[in-house]
């Protein structure tokens, strides 16, 4: 999605943020599509709700932000208890 709107000049500047484990991917995908989308207003970094580590080096990214997409966000506060209930619930 971020991507999508950094093509579409939505956006000015763009950070893609994940668990740690998913940089990797992340920034993969930006160079993937460095065809269509300036490497240069985009940015990769670490992002746990819960790490305020995590959350102050965003610091150089210049927030507050204008605009924040969240996709997959409920398996991160979700204890792993919770989560076995919740999907045995839902089948």
């Amino acid at each position: 999605m971020g991507l999508s709107l950094l093509a579409a000049n939505a956006v000015d500047a763009l950070v893609l943020t994940d668990i740690p484990d998913m940089l990797r991917h992340l920034q993969l995908n930006l160079q993937h599509n460095s065809r269509v989308v300036n490497g240069m207003r985009a940015a990769v970094a670490p992002l746990r709700w819960s790490n305020a580590g995590d959350v102050a080096a965003l610091a150089p990214h210049r927030p507050p932000f204008d605009l924040i997409v969240g996709a997959d966000l409920v398996g991160s506060w979700l204890s792993s208890c919770t989560r076995a209930r919740f999907y045995c619930l839902r089948a």
